[in-house]
């Protein structure tokens, strides 16, 4: 995404094959590719642990059942909410 696509702002919009780039482009190339990985890590960590119960709830529920709608998704899910407000 990074060469391809110039989904950086320290590459730009560039494309380029690879084994085109420079040693120190490719460097470059490589810290973008790790710093984006590691936001979308973090984003995708702060999602789960967000929705942590919510999670639980639906592996519970997949284990006993296998497959669900998209409509029972929903429901079981603002089920959780439901008891999550009336906890606190």
């Amino acid at each position: 995404m990074v060469t391809r696509y110039g989904f950086s702002e320290k590459v730009g919009l560039a494309s380029a094959d690879r084994s085109s780039l420079s040693g120190e482009m490719k460097r470059v190339v490589d810290e973008e590719v790790k710093t984006m990985l590691n936001e979308a890590y973090e984003r995708a960590r702060d999602v789960l642990k967000t929705h942590e119960k919510d999670l639980h709830c639906l592996a519970k529920e997949l284990l006993e059942k296998e497959t669900l709608t998209a409509q029972q998704i929903r429901d079981l899910c603002s089920a959780t909410e439901h008891k999550a407000a009336k906890a606190t």
